[in-house]
């Protein structure tokens, strides 16, 4: 994707590349930073008149800052500054559905808002039941965080299980294994939270490939399922890394019990 933006020769190529290199750099998760300063480029370019860029832009530089645990970024100001531009044309209504999932995770990470988060992803997934959008298996995803990471009880077990895996069982069909990895990542640490066992060989298997394809934050939230598995403590190395990397939930709750390590957020970039 940079070998592309280096030969892009109009804006409009130059401004698709960008944003192209900076959600690579995101996914991988090793130059957080840098990948939000090119979204916030791209979404204060006056230059161009693409929205679809625009309203990801501004959707992804918040999700990087909500992974950071940044408490004071203006994200009430994001989500304002993209609903202006949706009301503005009606074909952006297409991308309140990913909106709407920044927005639960805004909710529940950084507000604590779990009922007003539920209540985003139930709304949202009742409107993309009837369509192939795979943003439908994302909220999965996020519903199932939701469920596992709220109170405890068998009622909310059995539906953060449930929502982990349609979003799992998409990902294995499409052969996506950043949200396969990520859903079965959660169904570990649910299982763990409720003192069920988990499958050490699929956590190895997990460990090993993320590794191998470069997917950094799921390789390091494995390490950390495979360190809360072992009851060992954690490597200082390792938490120096991720406090270098800006992995905020890693490094937080590196140091808490074990039922409150349990509540990782993970994360499908």
């Amino acid at each position: 994707s940079y070998a592309l933006m280096e030969k892009a020769s109009t804006k409009t190529q130059m401004v698709k590349c960008q944003y192209l290199y900076a959600h690579c750099l995101r996914h991988i998760g090793e130059d957080l930073d840098h990948s939000y300063t090119i979204f916030v480029d791209l979404e204060n370019d006056a230059d161009y008149t693409d929205d679809k860029i625009r309203i990801r832009s501004i959707y992804s530089a918040a999700s990087i800052k909500m992974f950071q645990g940044d408490m004071n970024y203006p994200y009430e100001n994001a989500f304002d500054k993209i609903d202006r531009i949706i009301n503005k044309d009606k074909k952006n209504e297409v991308w309140k559905p990913y909106i709407a999932r920044h927005k639960a995770i805004y909710e529940y990470k950084i507000c604590k808002n779990f009922e007003i988060a539920e209540q985003l992803l139930q709304e949202t997934i009742h409107l993309l039941e009837v369509t192939p959008l795979r943003i439908k298996y994302d909220i999965y995803f996020e519903l199932g965080e939701i469920y596992r990471i709220w109170d405890n009880n068998l009622k909310n077990y059995k539906k953060s299980i449930n929502y982990y895996l349609e979003a799992f069982q998409f990902a294995e069909r499409v052969h996506d294994f950043n949200l396969q990895s990520a859903s079965n990542l959660g169904i570990m640490l649910l299982n763990i939270k409720y003192n069920r066992e988990i499958n050490n060989n699929t956590l190895r298997n997990i460990i090993s490939k993320t590794h191998n394809i470069g997917l950094n934050i799921n390789y390091n939230c494995a390490i950390y399922v495979k360190y809360l598995t072992s009851n060992k403590s954690i490597p200082e190395e390792i938490v120096s890394y991720w406090r270098k990397m800006q992995y905020w939930d890693l490094l937080d709750l590196s140091s808490k019990s074990k039922s409150e390590k349990c509540n990782l957020k993970l994360t499908v970039m």
